[in-house]
């Protein structure tokens, strides 16, 4: 880049040398070199992968009647990478002359962007089992369920558009004995961009387990539903945007004009998610003897999702208008004009975030041997989160305005502006074996208005026959035993356990330097005019960590309710645990300076 530049300045000076030769010969020369350079590299890698996913089903009826219920498992494992470069440069240079003069206008744009994503799913061994034994066999049993999804987002991106341009106008000399005036444009921008996005979910051995034992077999299974999520997903961007512009105009005798413009841009984006969830169960097991009643649902959701955003985005706007008006004696020279202006910005944004799940469990055990009543729902939610952001944020505006009329002056506007940023977020989320467990057991159960220990259901005599059929002829209200004995039903058993992490670091900065010099000429037009002089010099360096932890250990609801006569219903027992964690740190700045000369 410094070697072109260089090549850029010496052909301007030659032309220069050559431009005030011609110039004097009455021979105008112009000279336009343009050089744009791109080099874009994208790539991208997706895997999904599955191991073993098992699905069993095993139901065993001896006299048989009753239905059986659904069992369904859904696996997804699903990786999506997307990487992408967009970059636009256009540079455009327009010179008229009129009369003798040397125009000379050199600008290059060099752009270098890398961008890469990687996404993996993996999912090792779900399984999902269901045995269903039933001896005299009537009732359904209910759905059994498992979905399990491992899916992982990567997405990097880079995009640049550059914009150059020049325009000089030169007038001719009224006596033609003056020499042309000269103009020179020196532009070069450069950008480098990165951007990196790692996304990895991971289930080992998500399990769904419900055996169900009846004998007499009368009564409906309830569900369990399993719902496994380990979701990650990273983004990483770079967007920069470059505009340098160039006007130059003058009128009549022989003056000299120089702009020089250089913007640099280098940005980095690094971006991390993970989220793994390591052995979530769910096992239901239901042993009835005498069987009726229902069975209540047992649910267990596990989400480990982390996401991690790391960007950056820069401006860089330059321009540069100078003006010089005639010397009205023709004679003598005018003033010099000359701007000089330096950008220069350097980015960093890395967001790591992880979310962690090691062997949640949810477990039902309920034993009934005379069986009536229901059993209640058992419910289990674990969440781990975790989100992590960085990103910076850079403005750059400098402008230069110059105008002269008459006699010679010198003006001359320096101005440099600096930005390095520097923005890191950790976000970790972090749960180790929450449990749920509810056991309990019933032995006698008693009585229930359908059953009155005689042994008859009211559909079902004990020979196979509908009641209608069998002879017996016992109702619910005929069997010899008070109605209103039945077998309580079993309470809810919830824990939720959520560990969340969110870590934010940010950078803005926004710098402008604004210069404007105008003077005057003399009355008799024949002497030197005044000096102007400005230097401007802006520099920032910013850096934000945030890190946000969130740790649960051993989050344990256990509720074993054990009866032996067995009516009366069981009560609920909910457990909450959050450990949440927040951090944010952010840098934002302004910087502006404005000088603004006049002379008469």
């Amino acid at each position: 880049m410094r070697k072109h530049v260089l090549a850029v300045l010496a052909a301007l000076l030659l032309l220069l040398v050559m431009g005030a030769g011609t110039a004097a010969a009455g021979e105008p020369t112009q000279a336009v070199g343009q050089d744009a350079s791109s080099q874009q590299s994208a790539s991208s890698n997706a895997n999904a992968t599955q191991v073993n996913p098992s699905n069993s089903n095993v139901d065993v009826r001896i006299f048989s009647p009753g239905d059986g219920g659904d069992v369904k498992q859904t696996n997804a494992a699903g990786a999506l990478a997307l990487a992408g470069n967009a970059n636009t440069t256009d540079q455009s240079a327009t010179q008229t002359q009129s009369g003798a003069g040397t125009q000379a206008v050199g600008q290059e744009a060099s752009n270098k962007q890398s961008a890469e994503a990687d996404a993996d799913a993996t999912q090792i061994k779900p399984s999902n089992e269901n045995i269903s034994v039933r001896i005299h066999s009537p009732g359904d049993d209910g759905d059994v369920t498992q979905t399990n999804a491992a899916a992982a987002g990567a997405a990097a991106g880079n995009a640049n558009g550059t914009s150059q341009s020049a325009a000089q106008a030169q007038g001719g000399d009224g006596c033609k004995c003056g020499g042309g005036g000269t103009q020179a444009v020196g532009q070069s921008a450069s950008n480098k961009q990165s951007a990196d996005a790692d996304a990895n979910a991971t289930q080992v051995k998500p399990s769904n387990s419900n055996i169900s034992v009846r004998i007499g077999s009368a009564g409906n299974g309830g569900d369990v539903k399993q719902t496994n999520a380990a979701l990650a997903g990273a983004l990483a961007g770079n967007h920069n945007t470059t505009d340098q512009s160039a006007d130059q105009s003058q009128a009549g005798g022989g003056g000299v004009q120089a702009v020089g413009q250089e913007a640099a841009s280098k940005q980095k984006a690094e971006a991390d998610a993970d989220a793994i969830q390591y052995k979530p169960s769910n096992e239901n097991t239901s042993v009835r003897i005498h069987s009726p009643g229902d069975d209540g649902d047992v649910t267990q959701t596990n989400v480990a999702a982390a996401l991690g955003i790391a960007f950056n985005a820069n401006e860089t706007d330059q321009s540069a208008t100078q003006s010089q008006g005639a010397d009205s004696c023709k004679c003598s020279g005018t003033g010099v004009q000359a701007v000089g202006q330096f950008a220069y910005n350097k980015q960093d944004a890395d967001a790591d975030a992880k979310a962690k799940q090691i062997k949640p469990s949810n477990s039902n055990t309920p034993v009934r041997i005379g069986s009536p009543g229901g059993g209640g729902s058992v419910t289990q939610t674990n969440a781990a989160l975790a989100a992590a952001a960085a990103g910076n944020l850079n403005s750059t505006s400098q402008s230069t305005t110059q105008s002269q009329a008459g006699g010679g002056g010198v003006q001359a506007v320096g101005q440099l502006a600096g930005s390095k940023q520097d923005a890191k977020a950790d976000g970790t989320a972090f749960q180790l074996k929450p449990s749920n467990t509810n056991a309990p057991v019933s032995i006698g159960g008693g009585h229930d208005k359908k059953q009155c220990g005689c042994g008859h259901e009211k559909k079902q005599c004990g020979c196979g026959h509908e009641k209608k059929q069998c002879g017996c002829g016992h109702e619910k209200k005929q069997c010899g035993c008070a109605e209103g004995h039945a077998g309580g039903s079993g309470g809810d058993v919830k824990q939720t356990n959520l560990a969340a992490a969110l870590g934010i670091a940010l950078n803005a900065n926004g710098t402008e330097q604004s210069a404007e010099q105008s003077q005057g000429g003399r009355g008799c037009k024949c002497g030197g005019a005044g000096v102007q002089a400005i230097g401007q010099k802006a520099w920032n360096k910013q850096d934000a960590d945030a890190s946000a932890n969130a740790l649960q250990l051993w989050a344990a609801n256990d509720n074993s309710p054990v009866s032996i006569g067995s009516p009366g219903s069981a009560g609920s027992v909910r457990q909450t645990n959050a450990a949440a964690a927040f951090s944010l740190a952010a840098n934002l700045n302004r910087l502006k300076q404005e000088a603004t000369q006049t002379q008469s």
